[in-house]
């Protein structure tokens, strides 16, 4: 049967019960949608204010450390006495006052602190150059003054030498301890005198990095701007070892790229610890020259966004089918009347023939 030789009532009932449930139908759609993407913008916003404001604890802490660096430079820049023994003092007294850091140095150019470095040839806290180079560290535990080493050839007294800035380096490995090391210009009358530099261990990156927790098994780890690995809850062999990079993943090798150039954001990728598919958010910690990466298990992420979902489509069905019965029984309400007045139509038909006889 064609829908045009359907009578008039169950033509009305179809056409009002359809036509509200094909309303509401389209609403409830537009209203989850609506409702459902903005949680998921509110629960990627809070991920990524959580990856902020750690990222911003690194860089406060790293701020300070390579303060504590300028501040030295800046006293040895005015400081006049000459005097290593003193010097020396002022050192230990800047590695007591900063249980953070591992180590304190000056690193002085060819007879630029006193003239007198003939005199100090291989003694007690020298080489054999007799330079000016003192390392105040606790490597091993107890305080101990020694030479710096390979200050001849290493980044961190040949780029503040050469660029005349302060200097960040790349993590490293240094009697066993991970370490990286901020190191500041010594100028006097103009000229490049110096560095003061102080070593920052890593293990504390890790060890604060390693014990943050999101949602159900949401975790975080550190890796510097080339992506080495600087800290990772699980992994602790990637450390100062492998790089961020290496994965066999476009979408991490993308985010390696923004994170050498200092560049935040969020990619969805299988984790390659967990094989769970994840958000990683990355966010720069600047002073630091590294990144702070939050992973969150995409499901457990979203898991507030899919029960509202589900509880949004219960409800949807549910006032959907009422008000189809509702629209049913208005619909038979209208078609009562009609039904009535084709029922009089009839009974006058039958009853005309009877009077003409």
């Amino acid at each position: 049967m064609r829908f045009k030789d359907v009578p008039l009532k169950p033509k009305l009932v179809i056409l009002i019960v359809v036509g509200i449930f094909l309303v509401l139908a389209v609403s409830m759609a537009v209203i989850i949608g609506t409702v459902t993407t903005q949680e998921e913008k509110l629960a990627y916003d809070k991920s990524i204010e959580m990856a902020d404001n750690y990222a911003n604890q690194f860089d406060a802490h790293m701020k300070a450390n390579q303060a504590v660096a300028r501040t030295l430079a800046l006293t040895m820049a005015e400081y006049e006495a000459s005097d290593r023994e003193e010097a020396i003092g002022i050192l230990e007294n800047v590695l007591e006052g900063n249980p953070s850091l591992i180590g304190v140095y000056l690193g002085y150019e060819p007879n630029a602190f006193d003239g007198r470095d003939r005199d100090y040839v291989n003694t007690s806290g020298h080489d054999a150059t007799g330079r000016f180079v003192p390392y105040c560290n606790k490597i091993e535990g107890p305080l101990v003054i020694e030479p710096l080493v390979h200050y001849d050839s290493s980044d961190y007294y040949q780029l503040p030498k050469a660029t005349g800035e302060d200097i960040l380096t790349e993590p490293y490995f240094y009697e066993g301890i991970f370490m990286m090391s901020y190191d500041s210009p010594i100028f006097k009358d103009g000229e490049f005198a110096g560095i003061a530099g102080v070593d920052v261990p890593l293990e504390y990156v890790d060890e604060v990095a390693s014990n943050i927790r999101t949602f159900d098994t949401g975790y975080a780890f550190m890796v510097s701007n080339t992506g080495v690995f600087l800290s990772h809850p699980t992994r602790k062999d990637w450390i100062g070892k492998k790089s961020f990079s290496d994965f066999d993943s476009k979408e991490i090798k993308n985010a390696s790229d923004d994170i050498r150039q200092g560049i935040g954001g969020h990619i969805e990728v299988k984790d390659p610890t967990t094989g769970k598919t994840v958000i990683m958010f990355y966010e720069p910690v600047e002073t630091g020259e590294s990144a702070f990466v939050l992973v969150v298990p995409k499901e457990e992420m979203l898991a507030g966004v899919a029960d509202l979902r589900d509880r949004l489509l219960i409800i949807s069905a549910i006032s959907i089918i009422f008000m189809a019965a509702l629209a049913y029984m208005i619909a038979r309400s209208i078609t009562k009347p009609i039904d009535e007045i084709v029922d009089d139509l009839s009974l006058i038909h039958i009853s005309e023939p009877t009077r003409q006889e």
